[in-house]
């Protein structure tokens, strides 16, 4: 099926990537809440991604996701020597399986997929930016002919 996609969307959410937090609880267990961190990254990811994909449809069919986590570049990267391009950023806040879920969410919560379990292929990596590069959150949606509904 990964040759099938005929489609893409690629979008792109500055700013430092954040994970999905943990539900929290109110004392008594009668009311939950998300983190604030996520909360606000999900909100600027969504209107991001409503104003790229536009008036079309949600995708009811099966999608492949990938999903780039880019990092600030610590200072200890940022010597001379050190490779100007991006570089793998193997440890640290936060973690990738955290800020895909954050990511896929947002894509249903803006209208891009009809739902979460659409997904049927996903891959994420994990970098520091580019010497002068922005952290960001990277997103491409790849789907076959005739899937927005």
């Amino acid at each position: 099926m990964s040759g099938d996609w005929t489609h893409q969307i690629e979008i792109v959410i500055p700013g430092r990537p954040v994970g999905a937090g943990r539900p929290r609880v109110v004392r008594g267990g009668a009311h939950t809440y998300m983190p604030r961190g996520s909360v606000a990254w999900e909100h600027g990811a969504v209107l991001i991604a409503r104003q790229a994909w536009g008036d079309r449809g949600p995708l009811d069919e099966p999608v492949a996701v990938d999903v780039v986590q880019v990092q600030p570049r610590p200072k200890r990267l940022q010597r001379r020597k050190d490779p100007r391009g991006r570089v793998p950023a193997p440890r640290g806040k936060p973690d990738l399986d955290n800020v895909i879920k954050l990511a896929v969410d947002s894509l249903v919560k803006a209208g891009i997929l009809v739902d979460d379990t659409r997904v049927v292929r996903i891959t994420g990596s994990k970098w520091h930016a580019a010497i002068g590069a922005q952290p960001c959150v990277e997103l491409v949606v790849r789907w076959s002919a005739g899937g927005v509904g």
